[in-house]
């Protein structure tokens, strides 16, 4: 177990740093563009992935230090809602993606 750490340690780690390029070159191309261009729309699925990411990333480097993760409540119809408008811009015309949010769905 200590072995397989460390290797998820330092490929979070890198990770994290072409992460860390990516989510900057994405926010700046963002900020430049101006408001009600369709291409912030995409940079703004590109960003919140990028934020997922990084949630991912923090979770293998708590792994690979044995640090106990902090469980918080997460809204899964609000994540659910954000990855079908990514999913509808992936998938062909020929696929319909059908999502039931539950309205009484705790967090």
């Amino acid at each position: 177990m200590e072995g397989l750490g460390r290797l998820a340690g330092g490929v979070a780690h890198d990770f994290n740093n072409l992460l860390t390029v990516i989510s900057g070159y994405t926010e700046i191309v963002y900020r430049k563009l101006q408001e009600g261009d369709p291409q912030r729309a995409r940079l703004d699925q590109v960003l919140k992935a990028g934020a997922r990411a990084a949630d991912l990333t923090q979770q293998l480097l708590a792994f690979s230090r044995k640090q106990v993760i902090q469980p918080r409540p997460l809204n899964l119809n609000l994540i659910v809602a954000d990855s079908e408008r990514m999913f509808e811009r992936l998938l062909g015309e020929d696929i319909q993606l059908e999502t039931r949010l539950s309205p009484t769905l705790g967090r």
